[in-house]
């Protein structure tokens, strides 16, 4: 699919290059200047063909829309997940939650692995790519979306769960997690934590925070994601300092 912003949209020089692709290309604008919320600015709009596209990752399918996200290196998918599920080692009747989840690519094999007697609680920000995450994960009722400011809808959900979380598995956007939203994890006192970062700098100033919260780092690991750029995807481990 192509994604192009464009502040006039339907009828701008974006709707008159997608009239003259190929046939079978999905074409789709987001608005981002020259006009009010009211009239469509930052909204999805369909040029032809579909507005969203299929994605597979840890065996899994996945739909993802223009408003959405996902990895554009298409081994890091399945490189990610391998790592998360490394360090959360998810069993059935455990509850975890995936924080900052995106369309879902961390919430459905976890769901998968906790089965009907587990819960894992997805949160995410954005509006559209929180409605990618509930059709991914139809059909698997112990998988509960929630879309908002992930520290306060956290700390809401926690308080629902009797035995408490398992894991938590992090992904922010390049500011990181934040000290409110450190403090609102370290709250929920999760056995492991699993935090994927784009951005090195944001990760450090993280575990710092996470190491007054009382959770220690115990491995971190670096992957290319991004190959020829300075760029470094990093996927750290924390656990509770009593069990570090």
């Amino acid at each position: 699919m192509l994604l192009v912003e464009d502040p006039t949209a339907r009828r701008g020089p974006a709707a008159r290059a997608a009239s003259a692709l190929r046939e079978g290309t999905n074409v789709a604008a987001i608005p981002q200047q020259g006009g009010s919320a009211a009239d469509g600015a930052g909204t999805l709009r369909r040029l032809r063909g579909r507005t969203w596209v299929a994605e597979r990752a840890a065996g899994r399918e996945y739909r993802v829309t223009g408003e959405g996200f996902w990895q554009i290196h298409r081994c890091a998918p399945d490189a990610l997940n391998e790592a998360v599920q490394q360090i959360l080692a998810p069993q059935p009747g455990q509850a975890f939650a995936d924080l900052y989840a995106g369309a879902g690519l961390f919430t459905v094999p976890l769901a998968h692995a906790v089965g009907p007697e587990g819960v894992v609680l997805s949160i995410e920000g954005a509006p559209g790519t929180s409605k990618d995450a509930r059709r991914n994960v139809h059909g698997l009722d112990q998988a509960l979306i929630r879309q908002g400011r992930v520290e306060k809808v956290l700390r809401q959900e926690v308080s629902r769960l009797p035995g408490g979380l398992d894991g938590v598995v992090l992904d922010p956007p390049r500011t990181g997690v934040g000290r409110d939203g450190v403090a609102a994890v370290a709250a929920a006192r999760p056995d492991r934590i699993a935090y994927v970062s784009c951005d090195p700098a944001s990760f450090a100033r993280d575990i710092r925070d996470f190491a007054l919260k009382g959770y220690v780092l115990e491995s971190v690991r670096a992957l290319d994601l991004y190959p020829h750029t300075h760029h470094v995807e990093c996927i750290g481990a924390l656990v509770p300092a009593s069990k570090g």
